[in-house]
């Protein structure tokens, strides 16, 4: 059974990857600044923008994969799942999220 990451509120996703947590009711996330956190397949509760140079390959999102080209934006809204499931990996990614 694969291992889902739940974010009920824009901060649960800020406290997984270690970001700042600097309003309750909104997250913005500065991959640059991050140490390397592990993949997470995400159930998202709030809505979302990723605005990212370059996104890990083979992404989820809904029931497909997505090759996502660089410096693309992937929005998402409540109810839908993606991500990678955690396969121990960590990685540095760069770009920004809205949640």
């Amino acid at each position: 059974m694969k291992k889902i990451l739940k974010i009920d509120n824009p901060n649960d996703f800020a406290r997984f990857v270690d970001a700042p947590e600097l309003h309750p009711l909104v997250s913005i996330i500065h991959y640059d600044e991050l140490a390397p956190f592990r993949h997470s397949l995400n159930n998202y509760g709030v809505y979302g923008l990723f605005i990212q140079r370059q996104f890990p390959k083979d992404l989820s999102y809904g029931m497909k994969t997505l090759q996502v080209s660089d410096a693309s934006i992937i929005a998402v809204e409540p109810g839908q799942i993606g991500g990678l499931e955690d396969n121990g990996e960590r990685i540095s990614l760069s770009g920004w999220v809205l949640l």
